[in-house]
């Protein structure tokens, strides 16, 4: 998996590496975000109320949804409804049942847990793919409740993704990456993995 990802960095020219390897148990979103709050230019804009709940797999995973579930916010309720709307119709899983099931161990996250926990971390995440090409080079998430087209302040997590089976945290090599231009990847279910591990 790790070489797949590498070979997207180095063919959409993307100043990344892996870094130490993420472990593949079902829980790789969260265990990812773990290691990229260690990073020293993310750590140090963390509020420290959200830092003691970062160390741990199972500690982020409860803290997004907790947040998803109890911050009143615009963005959020706007979020949620869309959700109603467009998830539930088909599903039937509540809003509330959704989250119960992104608490557990093991349950592969996807595009709604990934938009919590960039809100949450007021931070913007960037997820390389095995499939990112030079002109996509990779899917951007908002970590801005106030407005989506302005970056968080801070450099974004670097994450990488080989669709359907695992994420990996990634470092930056000579230079934490920007914000650039929009890629034309929209953040919705299609450009994310949902099967669980």
């Amino acid at each position: 998996m790790a070489f797949e990802i590498m070979n997207a960095i180095s063919r959409c020219q993307l100043h990344m590496m892996l870094d130490e390897i993420t472990q593949g148990d079902g829980n790789c979103f969260p265990r990812a975000l773990v290691q990229q709050c260690k990073r020293q230019e993310i750590k140090k804009n963390i509020e420290n109320t959200i830092k003691m709940k970062v160390n741990h797999f199972m500690s982020i995973r409860n803290a997004v949804c907790d947040f998803m579930l109890n911050v009143s916010h615009p963005c959020i309720e706007s979020f949620r409804q869309s959700y109603m709307v467009n998830e539930y119709a088909v599903s039937r899983i509540s809003w509330n049942d959704y989250w119960f099931a992104m608490r557990q161990n093991k349950v592969w996250v996807d595009y709604k847990f990934i938009q919590g926990a960039a809100w949450f971390l007021n931070h913007d995440i960037m997820i390389v793919t095995t499939q990112s090409t030079p002109e996509n080079p990779y899917v951007y998430i908002s970590g801005n409740k106030e407005d989506m087209n302005i970056p968080c302040p801070g450099v974004p997590l670097l994450i990488g993704s080989q669709l359907d089976l695992h994420y990996q945290s990634l470092l930056p090599t000579d230079h934490a990456p920007e914000r650039v231009e929009f890629t034309g990847l929209d953040l919705n279910e299609d450009n994310f993995p949902h099967k669980r591990k």
